[in-house]
This record gives C-alpha cells, sequence and structure tokens, in this order.
C-alpha cells in the first residue's frame, strides 16, 4: 500500500515594509488539505496579526483579529480548500489597507 505525499508550500508577499502576507498550505497532489493565509502589519514598532482565513479546527473560516486581543470567527462561503486557499489570498492582495486602516481604527 502507497503511502500518500503530503507536500508543504510557504512563502511571504510584501506589500510594504511593515505589511506582510504569509501564506502557507498542505496539498495531496493537486488538493489543498490544510491553509493558512494571514496579513501581519508593524505598528507602533510590534508585528500585529490583523487578519487570518484557515482551516484548523476542521473548517475554513477567517479570524478577524482586534487589538484587544479578542477575534471574531466567520465561516467561508466555500469549503472547498482549493477555492478557499485562493479566494482568501485574493482578499488579502485586494483589501489589505483597508483590513490595516479598520485595525488601526479600533486602537483609538
Amino acid at each position: 500500500m502507497a503511502t500518500v505525499q503530503r507536500h508543504r508550500e510557504e512563502y511571504e508577499v510584501e506589500f510594504t515594509d511593515e505589511d506582510t502576507l504569509k501564506v502557507s498550505f498542505d496539498r495531496v497532489k493537486e488538493k489543498v488539505v490544510q491553509f493558512s493565509v494571514q496579513y501581519v502589519a508593524l505598528i507602533k514598532e510590534k508585528w500585529h496579526p490583523i487578519v487570518r482565513m484557515d482551516t484548523a479546527h476542521g473548517s475554513a473560516h477567517i479570524d478577524v483579529m482586534k487589538p484587544d486581543g479578542s477575534q471574531t470567527k466567520t465561516e467561508l462561503e466555500t469549503q472547498d480548500y482549493n477555492e478557499g486557499l485562493t479566494w482568501s489570498i485574493n482578499d488579502i492582495k485586494h483589501r489589505w489597507e483597508f483590513y490595516r486602516r479598520r485595525y488601526e481604527g479600533w486602537t483609538k
């Protein structure tokens, strides 16, 4: 019986020196079996996780972090992890400035 090869891929995209997208996912052949897509920002000389889309706890969801340490969780519309990974990367690439402004607004 052949073992199934799980392949991990990780990379980062720097939008600016203070804004980074971190992507990590595992796949078996062409099927994504888990992923984490996170936007982190350097605010007041400290790195903060701002928003994360991942498959922790067995479902694809969005965690929105708040400065007080709390977070809100919302299920992604798709539970197809290939689609969820692609959607999550595109969402952060297009909306990271919005996510940063919102987070900074919560710190006031």
